[in-house]
């Protein structure tokens, strides 16, 4: 079976360069556009290449569903970061066991 895309960054990679200017993302709190999601998404895979972190690592965040979990998301993507989203709505207790 022969993929397109290999990976879901290399879809919105692709998405970028052909259609930047569509919408990747509807939310609560607005919408993104590709290009737009990629260029946060690059900003916060800077910041995350100048903390040093190492490959592999897991980076969770707490967010709540938002499009911002996606510009995360995707960063950790970027630089091959395992990305680790966590509920803020859960249990105290239950955080600390993730």
């Amino acid at each position: 079976m022969h993929l397109p895309h290999p990976t879901v960054l290399d879809a919105i990679v692709a998405c970028v360069q052909h259609a930047p200017s569509r919408v990747a993302i509807r939310s609560a709190d607005g919408h993104l556009t590709y290009r737009q999601l990629a260029d946060r998404a690059s900003m916060l895979a800077t910041l995350l290449l100048r903390q040093d972190v190492p490959s592999g690592s897991v980076v969770a965040a707490m967010l709540a569903r938002s499009s911002e979990g996606v510009v995360a998301m995707m960063a950790c993507w970027m630089t091959r970061l395992v990305f680790l989203p966590i509920d803020p709505s859960l249990p105290r207790q239950r955080v600390r066991h993730q």
